[in-house]
């Protein structure tokens, strides 16, 4: 028996040009993909950025949404550190702040650095990072949206590029707009640290100069936030991470418990013995340095235990009735 099997009669032109639809660049590229890795990179799925708190969500050491004077070297919102020379500072958070341009506006919080001398110097607020294999020998994007008064505002990385020099060629307008800031760089195959950051080099500094001082007035400021480093040679999207997870992986460098919430009493665990403990959220990066004090007294206990799990302080004594040994303060600090 024969089978005859008809279909209704189509126009070969009309379907050659459905095949010419354009798909652009990057649909191109998507569509020469032969593996799942390749477009998971080109569409940048998944985890990207590799820097902690850009968007200043975390201040685990204290409330600076009001001016505060700043120390070089020292950490004021979590991971990030003041570095300065020549010239005194203030640093701020400013929370739901209105960022981008008049097209594009949303609310983020953001970090304003701001001179209070004039004088021949610098100004830069910096992160540094651990080094993460992932991304040696990788050529990288740093970017965040900025706003300034200054001419002379740069993104930096230090310490982990090949060559050439620290900062971007870019630099704000100094026109007291957002702007988005951008450098692309390649990264050494096995940097000894690696630093990115964001400074005013002053009118007479500048790349050449490799972080020369320059002349900087009382009252130059730069305000970021975003800021991100990625792999790939554009700058996409800021990863936006919630309030949760972006404090969990501060507490791997630094853990302040708020005390106002939380109770923390030793205990006897021994007739002539009292012991507090405090269990860590996170494995922190290292053994790290712990501060802590008790209410009613100083002199609670006088042996201390550290590791990266948590801090154990205890005394071979026994309670005294007229003392409550309960912990007023603490911090773990094992920055880098």
């Amino acid at each position: 028996m024969t089978v005859r099997i008809t279909k209704p009669e189509f126009n070969l032109r009309e379907k050659l040009t459905e095949l010419d639809k354009p798909s652009g660049l990057k649909g191109n590229e998507i569509l020469k993909s032969e593996t799942f890795q390749e477009v998971r990179n080109l569409i940048g799925a998944g985890r990207k950025n590799y820097i902690i708190n850009g968007d200043f969500q975390i201040s685990q050491r204290g409330n600076y949404t009001s001016n505060t004077t700043v120390s070089n070297q020292t950490y004021y919102l979590d991971r990030w550190t003041v570095d300065v020379a020549g010239v005194s500072a203030n640093i701020r958070q400013n929370i739901n702040q209105s960022v981008g341009n008049s097209s594009g506006d949303y609310y983020k919080n953001t970090v304003t650095m701001a001179a209070t001398s004039s004088a021949t110097g610098y100004l830069q607020l910096r992160q540094k990072m651990e080094l993460h294999k992932s991304l040696f020998g990788k050529t990288v994007t740093v970017s965040a949206w900025v706003k300034s008064n200054h001419s002379n505002v740069r993104l930096r990385t230090e310490g982990g590029h090949v060559s050439g020099n620290w900062d971007s060629l870019q630099s704000h307008s100094g026109n007291g707009q957002w702007e988005k800031l951008s450098m692309t760089i390649p990264l050494k195959s096995s940097p000894s640290h690696l630093v990115f950051g964001i400074l005013i080099w002053g009118s007479t500094g500048g790349p050449s100069a490799n972080h020369a001082q320059g002349d900087i007035s009382s009252g130059d400021y730069y305000e970021f936030t975003d800021y991100q480093v990625e792999i790939g040679e554009n700058a996409t999207e800021f990863e936006h991470r919630s309030y949760h997870e972006e404090l969990q992986l501060c507490r791997r460098y630094y853990f302040k418990p708020d005390m106002d919430t939380v109770l923390w009493p030793a205990y006897q665990y021994h007739r002539t013995h009292k012991m507090q403990v405090v269990q860590f959220p996170v494995q922190m990066r290292a053994v790290p340095t712990c501060t802590a004090t008790w209410g009613n007294t100083t002199s609670a206990f006088n042996n201390y235990y550290f590791s990266k799990d948590h801090f154990k302080a205890y005394n071979g004594s026994a309670y005294d009735d007229n003392n409550s040994y309960y912990l007023n303060s603490f911090e773990a600090n094992a920055e880098l």
